[in-house]
């Protein structure tokens, strides 16, 4: 539903919004933090990502692993915050450099890439289910391999250090 994310806020609006300062790079991750949704897998790959004193990561969703996730994140270097369940993204994308869906199983059809889309997010997810029907790899997208973490960690590096290949 494209209302969802219709009428963004401006980029320095939602910056402030979520407290971010506008010379730090943001990833964000939306999804249930479940076993299901690679986020293990995510953190070990930013784990030797270079540059990541200027980057923070946004986590939208709960879930049964929050705790544990939560202690895997604390990645030296890199500031990792959980925002809980959001029911109105439209921040949430706007204060985005890219989104990223580190899935291992197949979740069909992404809602999360499609509003990153409409929103003009660039696109890092693994190509393990509908996500390359959806948007075109190196067009609307960076695909990796599921549970692939080299390429998840090289991925959002190559798209946040091209302002033009994100867009």
């Amino acid at each position: 539903d494209a209302c969802r994310v219709n009428d963004l806020t401006s980029r320095q609006e939602a910056r402030a919004a979520v407290r971010q300062a506008s010379e730090i790079q943001v990833l964000g991750v939306i999804g249930a933090l479940g076993g299901y949704e690679g986020h293990r897998i995510l953190f070990e790959a930013l784990r030797g990502l270079e540059g990541k004193e200027r980057m923070e990561l946004l986590l939208a969703g709960e879930g049964e692993l929050r705790g544990e996730l939560e202690a895997l994140g604390r990645i030296p270097g890199l500031r990792v915050r959980f925002l809980g369940r959001l029911d109105d993204l439209r921040v949430f994308y706007a204060a985005l450099d890219g989104l990223v869906l580190p899935s291992i199983s197949g979740e069909g059809s992404p809602g999360a890439i499609k509003e990153a889309a409409l929103c003009g997010v660039a696109v890092v997810a693994t190509d393990g289910s509908g996500t390359s029907e959806i948007l075109r790899p190196g067009k609307e997208a960076w695909l990796v391999p599921p549970g692939d973490g080299g390429e998840l960690r090289e991925a959002p590096q190559l798209l946040l250090g091209d302002k033009g290949l994100a867009a």
